[in-house]
């Protein structure tokens, strides 16, 4: 897979997400509370966190200047988050639970995410 079409899948599940949450804010209050509630799903969201980081970062561990250095940090940061919800899901937990009763969380997030999408959708087909 090459930087671009790593671009365009991350992009497209974040653009997908951000519009999912502004467009139907009560279902993804719903997921977010079931995730909290449930350490099966924080479990096997762990996994995947994991592997896609460790996919990302064993197979894109670039540090340039440019902006594919952006797959990198993503690989290590979803390396990284997957590690410590595996080792301590107590403390996602609690934090989950925090933001599930922010409403502030539901307003800014869903904007942040699509944004990030639509830019990293925008570097997959070359605009920038």
């Amino acid at each position: 897979m090459n930087d671009a079409q790593i671009f365009l899948l991350i992009g497209l599940a974040y653009t997908a997400m951000g519009l999912g949450a502004l467009l139907s804010k009560g279902l993804y209050k719903r997921l977010l509370d079931d995730f909290v509630d449930s350490p099966a799903l924080l479990f096997l969201t762990g996994i995947l966190t994991l592997v896609l980081g460790f996919v990302l970062v064993v197979s894109h561990n670039v540090w340039v200047m440019g902006w594919t250095v952006i797959i990198t940090i993503f690989g290590w940061l979803a390396l990284v988050k997957g590690f410590m919800i595996l080792a301590f899901p107590g403390f996602y937990g609690y934090i989950g639970s925090k933001l599930k009763m922010s409403g502030a969380f539901m307003r800014v997030y869903p904007v942040i995410v699509l944004l990030i999408g639509v830019f990293l959708l925008l570097l997959g087909f070359g605009v920038l």
